[in-house]
């Protein structure tokens, strides 16, 4: 399904075969590696293959990482923003008991076309009282949502900071997703 062929860096957009009538578009996120990690748990604590977005920081550490698992909406579930919002809030409530925020705010962001990308972000709470944070290590995590077509794309990000242009550019990743036919 997914290919391993797409660990060409240089690309800025770049299709993947979903099926045999189906292809994902989106634009990769400049200064970003991506490839295909096989046996990544999923926010349901599964195994599956996501797509995965690393940026590197100066010194060769990981500073922002995001993966996209998709999933089949055969009910069309997610076919409206109040299912949408549900949907994605159902993930996100396993994250608020640890975090600052200790709630869950969804946020949107629009893909135009009358659509968005809903998402909520938390602060973990053990790793903020220590303050500076370890190379590897995360402050935030975050969790988004994407229908289109049939399809329910779940993104999870992990990064020190929940805004400035690694944050902006995950969010528009998002929203760049298409699914066209063959």
């Amino acid at each position: 399904m997914l290919l391993s062929y797409l660990l060409l860096p240089t690309l800025m957009s770049f299709e993947i075969p979903l099926s045999q009538n189906d292809v994902l578009q989106l634009v990769k996120p400049k200064g970003y590696i991506y490839r295909i990690s096989k046996n990544a748990a999923d926010p349901e604590n599964q195994k599956k293959s996501a797509l995965q977005f690393s940026y590197f920081n100066n010194v060769g550490y990981k500073s922002f990482v995001f993966r996209i698992f998709i999933y089949r909406d055969p009910e069309n579930y997610v076919n409206n923003a109040t299912n949408a919002k549900s949907y994605i809030r159902d993930y996100c409530k396993n994250y608020q008991n640890n975090s600052i925020e200790n709630q869950v705010i969804i946020r949107t962001k629009s893909r135009g076309r009358g659509d968005y990308v809903y998402y909520c972000s938390f602060t973990d709470s053990t790793i903020s009282k220590r303050g500076k944070v370890k190379p590897g290590q995360f402050r935030n995590i975050s969790l988004a949502m994407v229908r289109q077509n049939g399809y329910v794309f779940i993104a999870v990000a992990y990064s020190n900071s929940l805004s400035g242009k690694l944050y902006k550019r995950y969010l528009n990743t998002l929203a760049s997703i298409k699914i066209k036919n063959k």
